[in-house]
């Protein structure tokens, strides 16, 4: 998810995991597969200050919205 699309769906953002525990900013891990979009937005969720949602339910995001961005990701691909 990029910066943009995870701005966009905040609204459906949560602060708590399905046990109703806060969640807190995990440890951070060396992720090299995501892209510098996907990476930014990682890192904000995984800094300590950051006091927005760190989880949003992204079922409530529209399938037409991520089949685009899986068509547009996998375009170059066999």
């Amino acid at each position: 998810m990029d910066t943009a699309t995870h701005e966009e769906y905040e609204r459906f953002g949560t602060t708590t995991d399905v046990r109703g525990n806060v969640i807190q900013a995990g440890k951070r891990r060396d992720l090299p597969y995501l892209t510098a979009a996907e990476l930014r937005v990682y890192q904000v969720l995984t800094d300590p200050e950051w006091t927005r949602f760190r989880r949003i339910e992204q079922e409530r995001i529209p399938l037409a919205t991520a089949a685009r961005v899986i068509r547009r990701a996998t375009s170059g691909c066999p």
